[in-house]
């Protein structure tokens, strides 16, 4: 809902055609500067024609809308009320009030001034859709469907009807609906990105992963917003995934069926077959390729089939050079060690390859950043189909603890605390987190990998001592 506020705009009207009437210089100054979006420097000349003359309902429109395009919000609202006292029926300082009262969360205001817009301007499918969009805020589903549906009879081809109705069949989960009304959309305004963000969304939700990310690339090439690139390769990700191999969560999107805690010991022995098709000889080859092609699969094997090589170190590996040189903006330096620690460890700390991928970034080196930031996801992307974190039961799997605050940064989450459990044979670590709202909430993380690898080691160290020891005592 917070991403559906977050859309909504202002409809400033002009109105130009009244600006004839009023002569004197200092309005017709402001109304220039206006014209021209140097809000700022109207607001001075708009201020001294008040001063002489405060029966001008339009002059205190004008220096609302000002105050609203320099977000100040307050000031906006209070110039469009006194306009309102000048003139009640003035339609369009109603229409724009409602957009200040609707950003403040004060919907039943917004509705207020929005039903006296209807009923002054009763042809304009504008006021009708911004009552439908705030009713689906309120949950009122039916409601805003209706009106969305009365702005789109009054006029067919007018976009923000479009617009909405494509979100909010998105939020609703209907998913081909949204399609149909933003592809409707783009035959009216073909450049608007927002439309290839809905539709790659919905395809994503919906199961076509090929089409979601056809329109993350075109949304990219319409906006060069980097967002819908990575988008893109998450997307690519998926459409390689046998299909047959997920099943569609509500609340999380997509999950193995198959690649979970309690199949753990038998995906191991898989990763350790050599005949196997996920043996870890077999995957790295084609990993290290600058255009993988792997799925979700392919990528979760991958990275548990290294947690049985030489090179697999997952407590007490060190990146704190690496994080200082990407802190301090050195992306040279950066590149230089970061592919260095993956030739010898690729799975030591996944955080590497998005790291890598901002730097190329800033370099502009898009092709190199893909590469990255496709990997990037497959990894991550592959963790969180393990599960939902949510039980022991239905623990995400990872290999390296460090990877649990890449997972709860994907999810939105900040780690609060950290405890260790067993159960039922196997290892977790639960992490306490919150998100950026203060609400907060528990995620399970199965280590089994990791802390065997500790163990072992504790295991071998105390036989070395001992050994030692006995040395000593002959």
């Amino acid at each position: 809902m917070k991403q559906l506020t977050s859309l909504l705009f202002l409809l400033l009207f002009n109105s130009m055609s009244l600006f004839s009437q009023y002569e004197a210089p200092e309005f017709a100054a402001a109304l220039d500067l206006y014209e021209r979006q140097q809000y700022s420097e109207a607001i001075p000349h708009l201020a001294k024609y008040i001063a002489k003359d405060q029966s001008n309902a339009e002059a205190y429109k004008i220096r609302g809308n000002c105050y609203w395009e320099l977000n100040k919000p307050d000031s906006a609202q209070s110039d469009y009320l006194s306009a309102l006292n000048i003139d009640s029926n003035f339609s369009d300082v109603h229409f724009n009030l409602s957009g200040i009262y609707e950003i403040g969360a004060q919907y039943d205001r917004a509705l207020k001034h929005l039903r006296t817009y209807t009923v002054l301007e009763p042809e304009d499918p504008n006021g009708y859709a911004r009552i439908g969009v705030i009713q689906h805020m309120l949950n009122n589903n039916d409601s805003a469907l209706y009106y969305l549906d009365k702005a789109h009879n009054l006029d067919m081809e007018n976009l923000m009807v479009h617009y909405y109705q494509a979100w909010i069949n998105y939020y609703e989960q209907n998913f081909e609906e949204a399609i149909e009304w933003a592809n409707n959309g783009k035959a009216l305004d073909p450049l608007n990105s927002d439309l290839y963000l809905i539709t790659g969304l919905a395809h994503f939700r919906n199961g076509t992963f090929e089409a979601s990310a056809r329109e993350f690339d075109q949304s990219y090439k319409l906006t060069d917003d980097i967002g819908n690139l990575v988008l893109r390769a998450k997307s690519e990700v998926f459409a390689s995934t046998d299909s047959a191999l997920l099943v569609h969560i509500e609340m999380s999107e997509y999950r193995f069926k198959h690649i979970n805690t309690d199949a753990l010991a038998s995906l191991t022995r898989n990763a350790a077959d050599v005949s196997n098709k996920y043996h870890y000889s077999k995957l790295i080859e084609r990993f290290e390729e600058k255009e993988c092609d792997f799925g979700l699969d392919e990528y979760f094997m991958l990275y548990l089939g290294f947690s049985m090589q030489g090179e697999y170190a997952p407590y007490g590996l060190e990146h704190k050079e690496l994080y200082k040189l990407f802190e301090k903006e050195q992306y040279d330096q950066v590149i230089e060690l970061g592919q260095t620690m993956l030739e010898k460890a690729p799975f030591n700390g996944i955080r590497i390859y998005e790291m890598l991928a901002i730097a190329y970034l800033h370099q502009e080196n898009e092709e190199a950043f893909y590469s990255y930031i496709k990997k990037y996801q497959g990894i991550v992307n592959a963790i969180l189909a393990t599960g939902e974190g949510s039980s022991f039961e239905n623990a995400f799997i990872v290999t390296s603890p460090g990877d649990e605050y890449d997972i709860l940064k994907m999810l939105g989450y900040s780690s609060t605390s950290q405890s260790l459990h067993f159960k039922d044979g196997h290892s977790y670590d639960l992490l306490e987190a919150k998100d950026q709202f203060g609400d907060s909430r528990k995620f399970y993380f199965n280590i089994d990998q990791p802390y065997s690898s500790l163990a072992n080691q504790w295991g071998l160290e105390k036989g070395k001592k001992e050994k030692r020891n006995k040395r000593k005592k002959d």
